[in-house]
């Protein structure tokens, strides 16, 4: 008489854990200085970087833990849209990206920005004796490509210009190559370039130009697929980056590291 039950409790336990949601999940990231700072991809140190914090803030706050797959973000963005990761720690909305590669917080067809977790600006950075000039509409007297870092969305924001890039693997080789004359300018975010300027005294003839390139929303990202099998979670994993981007925690991080 007992073991009708029994089957049913059993079948019912077994059907829930066939639909569980995933606890363990694999982000793609790279190193880069001050986001990223991982050895073989583990943490190793108090201070693993921006990206590594903010992705574990988001991993304590909804119950899961993430493990790194070290990728250029190219790279990344591939694996991401053939489901072989299931996030990357941000970035910014465009079209192609979200039909292509990620899935980012939606409502009413739209991309929510009230879930975005940082709002970033890029901005370009020149030569002291450079005559290139932004007044926040045109770009003028770029002789040279810009650089800027491989699979950056500020591609668009030059190729919308026919304006010739270089691109390469991180924000100091462009700088590099801007020391050298290659390019006219590079453009990344303030936090690096910023960074890269106060590092060493052969980028000392590298200046910003005030205005900012663009300023975009930027989001927690992940795969469609496992936004599919797990939207529950994957709201959950949204609203935790846009509650600590709310809560100024990510503002926290970038002061920290950005000194």
């Amino acid at each position: 008489m007992t073991l009708l039950p029994l089957l049913t409790v059993f079948t019912l336990v077994l059907s829930i854990s066939a639909y569980a949601a995933p606890q363990h999940l694999t982000f793609g990231v790279m190193n880069a200085h001050p986001f990223v700072m991982l050895k073989d991809g583990q943490i190793d140190s108090a201070d693993p970087g921006i990206f590594i914090e903010y992705l574990q803030m988001v991993a304590k706050r909804t119950g899961i833990t993430i493990d790194y797959k070290m990728c250029p973000p190219k790279r990344c963005f591939i694996m991401l849209g053939e489901g072989k990761l299931h996030g990357m720690p941000i970035g910014s909305y465009s079209k192609e990206r979200h039909n292509k590669y990620a899935a980012y917080p939606m409502k009413d067809g739209r991309v929510d920005v009230s879930r975005k977790t940082v709002e970033g600006q890029y901005s370009l950075y020149t030569l002291k004796n450079s005559s290139i000039s932004w007044d926040g509409k045109t770009l003028r007297d770029v002789h040279k490509p810009i650089g800027v870092n491989l699979g950056y969305s500020i591609t668009h924001f030059f190729k919308s210009r026919n304006i010739a890039l270089v691109e390469n693997g991180s924000a100091r080789a462009c700088m590099e190559m801007l020391v050298l004359g290659r390019v006219s300018g590079v453009a990344t975010f303030p936090v690096v370039g910023d960074n890269i300027v106060a590092s060493h005294k052969k980028f000392e003839s590298i200046i910003r130009i005030p205005l900012p390139l663009i300023t975009k929303a930027y989001y927690l990202l992940l795969s469609h697929q496992f936004v599919d099998a797990n939207t529950l979670l994957a709201n959950e994993l949204w609203q935790a980056a846009a509650n600590i981007g709310e809560e100024g925690k990510y503002g926290e991080l970038l002061k920290k590291y950005i000194k």
